[in-house]
């Protein structure tokens, strides 16, 4: 159908418990109040334990799931302190205490390895600068890296054979939450009905990572919505909605405001933010990634209003309806403060001889405009005519109008990449200025798209006959403003307003553990991504028929194809980027810039699926649901 507005999501609505123990007298029901309490429990000592990869006993961790609620509701009737019939509240608690199970499996360098002794690898490992091996696979001990001596001691020893997925560990996530929901419901005359309906969250938890460290993470939320209904007729009835939404979420990473490891190792070129502090991401070929979550406070609120109307009109149904709402979002964290070394074998011909020599194949940091405040209009329009042609065939038309502009930052710290004709050259700009090559650039940085058209159109039919057949058919399409959210977050944290560049190591521009993050020069342009100035959002147009057949006895058959075509996808393109082999960094086509990601809207997807399902209804003791995709 045509829908209604549409926001960001907040801390949820409330969510009704399993079944649990009743109270409250059953007789005049709609004059009295009632209640259900619930409470589950499960625990590791009765499950069974993960399975093992290479047939070794697994630890297994103790875990346990506790959920609990409390449901009261029914007219407002207190004695001695309200007595209001005409108002229903309906209000829930629901809270978890959980410890979610969390198995790692990864490869970590073996204890010779770690030592330089690759003897037992059939990869030579060449000497830097030459085509000569170390004798007898081995790095002398005096060749090797004392930053990456550091960072290696963030990796455990193998706890399992053999050399891949030599290390396993289990471990547990805690996921506590408490919900808290009020609605109330009053009819204020014969033709117009409030409601209230408020949410409230609070979260918290920690998030493992695999070589022992643990990240905490803890939130709230909390959703209020006002809605006035209003009978205009005996054939139509206004629906009028106000909504407030906030959400904030909260991650301290494990290393966070602990010592300065980055500093103690002596790798420069590092965020001095406490929150911060940790060993830099290493990424590897053939090994585990050391990284953990990033410092971030993330506080989002919409503020919404919406109107519309259902009228009946003989055999139509039509709905009318608009929406306007505000997005707020403001985020503070540095992506990348440690900053980033990757390994490939650029240098030696293995990755973890190239670390344990010092040299990366590329490095990447981004830090320091911490906090953003991204703010965005959103406007909606729709329409929709449901037709019952006959009693067997329903028609459904309706289209859609949808305006989001780009978000926009409220101090205008954000920055894109004015490209030259031919990707020639590229000039940093910044919101309500002017480009060298392409012209004025909006608050946003990229022209807003005003065609956002959305038609949808459905069909159902049932076939004459003794036994129920049902022929269904649709098609849509359905944009994703979503998008417009990253497209703000990669802009704002840029040079002029934070320090972000992503340099490849070559023969003439080697990289080192040393100053990986430290290789740029004042004249460069060192932003890191840039996004096509006259960027269009990406939509779906979905289609589907299906014919579904009763058989008696609650069977029933249905078959189904479904397709799905993507237009305007988001493609990921480095054109700064130079091929494996090159000799010279400056042989780039923009010799001034860094590498860089440049972001259009040209990709295209197809998706095409068979779809079947066999149900039997509960009938006699027995159901059950088949379904197959192809």
């Amino acid at each position: 159908g045509g829908g209604g507005g549409r926001g960001f999501g907040g801390p949820g609505r409330g969510r009704f418990p399993p079944p649990g123990a009743v109270f409250g007298n059953r007789r005049r029901r709609t004059q009295q109040i009632h209640g259900q309490l619930s409470y589950t429990l499960e625990n590791s000592a009765l499950n069974a334990k993960p399975f093992s990869l290479n047939g070794l006993d697994i630890p297994q961790a103790s875990y346990a799931q506790n959920r609990f609620s409390v449901i009261v509701g029914g007219p407002l009737v207190l004695p001695k302190i309200v007595k209001d019939p005409k108002t229903q509240f309906f209000l829930t608690y629901f809270g978890t205490r959980n410890r979610n199970p969390d198995l790692f499996v990864e490869t970590v360098p073996s204890a010779a390895e770690r030592t330089g002794d690759f003897s037992a690898l059939s990869t030579q490992i060449l000497q830097p600068g030459t085509n000569s091996p170390f004798a007898g696979n081995r790095i002398p001990a005096s060749s090797m890296n004392p930053i990456a001596l550091g960072l290696l001691g963030f990796y455990p020893l193998p706890n399992q054979s053999g050399t891949a997925n030599n290390f396993q560990r289990e471990t547990v996530n805690a996921a506590n939450g408490d919900n808290l929901g009020l609605r109330i419901q009053r009819s204020v005359t014969n033709k117009d009905r409030l409601s209230l309906n408020f949410q409230y969250q609070n979260r918290s938890g920690t998030t493992a990572q695999w070589f022992g460290a643990s990240d905490a993470t803890s939130g709230y939320g909390e959703n209020i919505t006002l809605q006035w209904t209003r009978n205009l007729s005996g054939a139509a009835i206004s629906n009028a909605q106000v909504r407030f939404n906030r959400s904030t979420t909260q991650v301290i990473p494990y290393f966070a405001n602990g010592p300065n490891v980055a500093a103690d190792l002596g790798i420069p070129g590092t965020s001095s933010n406490p929150l911060d502090y940790g060993p830099p991401t290493l990424t590897f070929t053939n090994f585990a990634t050391l990284s953990d979550s990033t410092a971030s406070l993330i506080r989002n609120q919409t503020q919404s209003g919406t109107e519309s109307i259902n009228w009946l009109k003989g055999t139509h149904s039509i709905t009318l309806g608009v929406s306007y709402t505000r997005a707020d979002l403001s985020t503070v964290t540095d992506p990348n403060g440690r900053g980033t070394f990757s390994f490939s074998g650029l240098t030696t011909g293995y990755d973890l001889s190239d670390f344990l020599l010092g040299y990366p194949r590329s490095t990447s940091i981004r830090y320091g405009s911490t906090s953003n405040y991204f703010y965005q209009d959103q406007y909606l329009g729709y329409a929709q005519d449901e037709w019952k042609i006959t009693s067997n065939l329903t028609l459904i038309g309706g289209v859609r109008y949808e305006f989001f502009p780009p978000f926009a930052e409220k101090y205008g710290r954000m920055a894109n990449l004015d490209i030259g004709p031919g990707f020639a050259a590229v000039f940093p700009v910044t919101p309500i200025t002017d480009g060298p090559y392409s012209g004025f650039y909006p608050a946003g940085l990229v022209e807003p798209d005003h065609n956002n058209w959305a038609p949808r159109l459905a069909l159902a039919w049932k076939l004459p006959g003794k036994q129920s057949t049902v022929v269904r058919a649709g098609y849509g399409i359905y944009y994703n403003e979503q998008a417009y959210i990253s497209l703000a977050e990669n802009m704002a944290q840029q040079p002029p307003f934070a320090t972000s560049y992503a340099v490849n190591s070559s023969p003439t521009d080697v990289l080192t553990l040393n100053k990986g993050f430290t290789r740029v020069s004042k004249q460069d342009v060192t932003n890191t991504f840039a996004v096509q100035k006259d960027y269009r959002t990406p939509y779906a147009g979905t289609w589907n028929v299906s014919i579904q057949r009763e058989f008696g006895q609650g069977f029933f058959l249905e078959a189904g194809y479904l397709g799905t075509k993507g237009t305007r996808l988001d493609v990921h393109v480095q054109p700064n980027e130079l091929p494996p082999g090159s000799t010279n960094a400056r042989t780039a086509v923009l010799g001034n810039a860094t590498g860089f990601i440049y972001d259009e809207p040209v990709g295209n997807s197809i998706f095409n699926a068979l779809q079947i399902r066999a149900v039997r209804r509960y009938n006699r003791s027995l159901s059950f649901n088949f379904s197959y995709q192809f």
